[in-house]
């Protein structure tokens, strides 16, 4: 989901059969599953208009960003082919990434462009900044190609960041991340100087020619590149069980981010995060832009032993945000003035937790 500056609402996903946004438009998958992109009245929830794209396989809406000239990017993946506005794109083999733009005020079409390998690609991350880059981010297996050099995993998963001009989709620039292991992308944002990303890593991973190890299962790194590609900063995080970065965001004078974890949980500065009293807890953090510094960190306790919570997406106007997420069981949630909001469930539920300054 993405809100343009005048507050409308831009929604991306995937369907089969009929999806009806209003009575007037009525979207037809035929007999696949095609990906949708649609716009919405920001106060009403109104349709203002929507297209769906999709051909003989499966084609999925990942992301969704919007510029300050009100012109709406999209990322998906696709097997097969898929027909936008009439362009038949074809996959190279297994799953593509496919990246395109249309008219903010109109739905029009302005471009698409096709991205991938052999084996399959999955994108996790769109952002665009206001220099006009565009950046997307995820992961791939053996060999891929984002617009520029082949880039080649070195075992298991390796991650993708890749940049691109936002007026016509021509590449500039792409790069690959990851050990000998599964590396994820979890999420990415950007502003005018960086692009950073959040994933997720089991084993070690490497990136820009330096190995970080993980404490135990499955660790957090976060890192952020220049708008031209090179190297900031990067920095891990986690305990000796799983944990996840689910969404980041700008907010809260830096970055915040959201996820979970399953034992006891010390960032690098600050109160370590409660062993879980359940199986997981979720969490958000907030780090620096500059350098990645930790700054404060909140957990989202579970209850009892079968207790699960996880952070899953956040949206910031820059000081106030929200995390939304799930929880199975029992939540806790540490409000304003020491109070603790306990809701049960009794199976997976969504909850939403805001602050305002």
């Amino acid at each position: 989901m993405a809100v343009d500056s005048a507050g409308d609402v831009f929604v991306i996903g995937l369907f089969q059969g009929k999806l009806a946004l209003d009575a007037a438009k009525v979207l037809d998958a035929g007999k696949g599953t095609d990906a949708f992109l649609a716009k919405l009245d920001g106060k009403k929830g109104d349709h203002i208009w929507s297209f769906n794209f999709g051909g003989d396989g499966v084609a999925q809406g990942l992301g969704v960003a919007t510029d300050s000239s009100g012109d709406v990017y999209l990322a998906a993946t696709f097997n097969q082919s898929v027909t936008v506005h009439g362009n038949k794109i074809t996959s190279t083999g297994g799953q593509d990434v496919l990246i395109g733009s249309a008219d903010g005020f109109k739905g029009t079409y302005r471009w698409a462009q096709r991205y991938g390998g052999k084996n399959n690609e999955y994108v996790r991350g769109l952002a665009v900044n206001s220099k006009g880059s565009l950046f997307i981010g995820g992961h791939f297996s053996t060999k891929t190609n984002l617009g520029g050099k082949d880039l080649f995993d070195t075992g298991g998963n390796d991650i993708f960041v890749a940049s691109y001009e936002s007026g016509t989709g021509k590449h500039r620039w792409s790069s690959r991340y990851g050990g000998k292991n599964s590396d994820r992308v979890t999420g990415l944002i950007a502003d005018a100087q960086r692009v950073y990303v959040a994933s997720v890593f089991v084993g070690e991973t490497e990136i820009w020619g330096k190995t970080y190890p993980s404490n135990g299962g499955s660790d957090l790194l976060l890192f952020a590149l220049t708008d031209a590609g090179g190297w900031s900063w990067g920095s891990i995080y986690g305990g000796t069980g799983n944990d996840e970065f689910n969404a980041l965001t700008l907010g809260g004078g830096g970055l915040l981010a959201a996820g979970w974890y399953t034992t006891y949980f010390p960032f690098i500065s600050g109160k370590p995060l409660p062993k879980p009293a359940g199986k997981s807890n979720g969490f958000i953090a907030n780090f620096s832009k500059g350098a990645g510094k930790h700054h404060w960190s909140q957990a989202l306790p579970s209850g009892g032993p079968a207790g699960e919570v996880s952070g899953t997406a956040m949206a910031s106007n820059g000081k106030s945000w929200a995390v939304w997420g799930q929880f199975d069981k029992l939540i806790n949630l540490q409000l304003k003035g020491g109070t603790t909001w306990s809701v049960t469930s009794a199976g997976t539920d969504c909850f939403v937790m805001g602050h305002s300054p």
